[in-house]
């Protein structure tokens, strides 16, 4: 059932997609499912996957033996390296650890965000760190995928995605309850130049629960 989740999401976002997107970002990527869909439909786009240690192992170990061939950027590869002088582009998967992302990650370098169903494992102070993140590394025109449930309490209160702080550069171009899973919504934002109230006005609108 997860993994026709997982291409549920896919079909979804794919009609965004093109081929001069090529770096891809994906914020919370379990054992690493949907970035192997997307390595496979798009096989030129480099994959970056932000995760927890524990996640990241599974990452590696899944995605290594899926795209043998394919060439890894590790956490390792980031401590012996001059991050100055690396270039996303000549990987295929980038595997690092939430407190390292800045190090690699610069203004304006990535086309596609991607979280789905972490957010909603994260208190407010964090997933507005996160927001503040996308909101550096995202280029104009870029695409943010977010798919997460309408509301979950976590360490008593609610976290909604009603309530996500998306700031007024993002043009909504698909917001839906997940046919899937009724108790989510997925929203699919464009990166704008041009500020867009009309944002705020869409997800305020959500249902809360």
């Amino acid at each position: 059932f997860n993994e026709i989740c997982i291409i549920n999401q896919i079909y979804r976002v794919k009609n965004y997609l093109n081929s001069d997107q090529k770096i891809v970002c994906e914020i919370g990527g379990g054992f690493g499912s949907l970035a192997s869909k997307i390595k496979k439909i798009y096989p030129n786009k480099t994959i970056i996957l932000i995760d927890l240690p524990e996640s990241l192992v599974l990452q590696n170990f899944y995605l290594s033996r899926l795209f043998p061939k394919n060439k890894f950027f590790l956490y390792s590869d980031l401590n012996n390296k001059d991050s100055s002088k690396i270039k996303i582009s000549e990987y295929d998967f980038i595997l690092l650890p939430p407190w390292s992302k800045d190090k690699l990650l610069k203004k304006n370098s990535v086309d596609i965000v991607i979280n789905s169903r972490s957010f909603m494992e994260m208190d407010k102070k964090v997933i507005k760190e996160y927001f503040n993140f996308i909101h550096e590394i995202i280029k104009i025109d870029g695409i943010f995928y977010c798919l997460n449930k309408k509301e979950k309490i976590i360490n008593n209160i609610p976290i909604r995605i009603a309530e996500y702080p998306y700031d007024e550069n993002w043009e909504i171009k698909f917001c839906e309850q997940n046919n899937m899973h009724p108790n989510m919504y997925d929203i699919i934002a464009r990166r704008a130049e041009i500020k867009n109230y009309e944002t705020f006005n869409i997800l305020k609108n959500l249902e809360r629960k």
